[in-house]
């Protein structure tokens, strides 16, 4: 998979030269209660996490407290091939007790928080890879939510 179908697009730039910085501090904390200042980032960025969090809404709301400019989320679709082989019935290995979620469930995540410009694609629709895989994966449309990922990013209010 091209980095271009897994990243949601932006015109502010954030997220480059993440991997550069090289200088990582680590901070224990609880997503519903960060330990840090209003707009103290530029973004906020939780990875397959919130499929663990049973108070998503209040880390949401905590990762757009402390964001200036620009949330993102990655979720696991229940709508996709990888549910059904690692998700159905409680999940198997590093999947079980997830929860999964939907396009539309995770749209009803952001709604009434201080977020906009919402979007929203998906990712990995044949999971194990190969060529085959890789070449479906590129033709087919992001925006189609059936990927074992949903990639939603979102800019901070005000």
């Amino acid at each position: 998979m091209s980095p271009s179908r897994a990243w949601i697009p932006t015109s502010d730039g954030c997220g480059t030269g993440a991997r550069a910085a090289g200088a990582e501090s680590y901070v224990a904390g609880r997503a519903e209660r960060l330990p840090f200042a209003d707009r103290s980032f530029d973004c906020a960025v939780a990875v397959t996490s919130f499929c663990f969090i049973e108070a998503q809404r209040t880390a949401l709301r905590e990762m757009a407290r402390i964001t200036r400019r620009r949330v993102a989320l990655g979720l696991l679709n229940r709508r996709s091939i990888l549910y059904l082989q690692k998700g159905h019935h409680g999940g198997t290995g590093g999947y079980r007790g997830a929860r999964w979620h939907s396009a539309g469930e995770a749209r009803r995540l952001l709604a009434g928080l201080p977020l906009t410009n919402v979007a929203l694609m998906s990712a990995l629709f044949l999971p194990g890879g190969g060529a085959l895989a890789q070449w479906i994966e590129n033709a087919l449309p992001g925006e189609l939510p059936l990927g074992a990922f949903l990639a939603v990013a979102a800019d901070a209010g005000t």
